[in-house]
């Protein structure tokens, strides 16, 4: 880690004051949920839920066009479809069964894995400005965050009884998700 060297005794004294809490504390402390909203440019640096969520949504580039909000919309829309598809696996998948319910618990696993090792990084570097908590270092969390919601847009999808209603509701959702992508990926520029 470059923080060995660059900021020594910044770290030092960090260090010191880590472990004059517990360790209980300072991870609970990294596994909160922050009351701060995902409207600002950058994430809380000190959370880890918060900056994994806030970079699966939100576009680090640099909108034009005048579409500028369309990250935002991502960071909130998705969370209780997310939140939706986390409760629907974990009361369905609770025991090996079908492909999708053990890929579910691979991802699971995988990211718990993850976390952990990202929570013990940031524990050993408690100098959270240096952002040790970025989604690029668990890929895998960003996997397991699009399965629980595309969990939760199936739900949605299949809520209706009525055979033409799901299909109309499953293709809007499916268009919905298309159009966001493409005004993603054509609207934006890197500065």
């Amino acid at each position: 880690m470059g923080m060995d060297w660059v900021i020594h005794s910044k770290l030092k004294s960090l260090r010191a004051e880590r472990d004059k809490s517990s360790v209980a504390f300072s991870i609970v402390h990294m596994i909160r949920i922050p009351l701060t909203p995902f409207l600002s440019k950058f994430p809380v640096s000190d959370s880890l839920p918060h900056t994994l969520w806030f970079e699966t949504w939100k576009n680090a580039r640099y909108p034009r066009m005048g579409v500028k909000y369309i990250s935002d919309i991502y960071v909130h829309l998705f969370i209780p479809i997310f939140g939706l598809g986390l409760l629907s696996f974990l009361a369905r998948y609770r025991k090996r069964g079908s492909a999708l319910s053990d890929f579910g618990w691979i991802l699971t696993g995988c990211t718990l894995i993850f976390v952990i090792a990202l929570l013990r990084l940031g524990y050993e570097y408690p100098y959270f400005p240096w952002r040790m908590f970025k989604a690029k270092y668990v890929p895998i969390a960003v996997i397991w965050i699009g399965y629980m919601s595309a969990l939760g847009i199936t739900i949605i999808a299949t809520l209706p009884k009525n055979r033409t209603m799901a299909t109309i509701t499953s293709s809007a959702m499916l268009s919905l998700v298309t159009i966001m992508m493409i005004v993603n990926h054509t609207t934006y520029h890197y500065r």
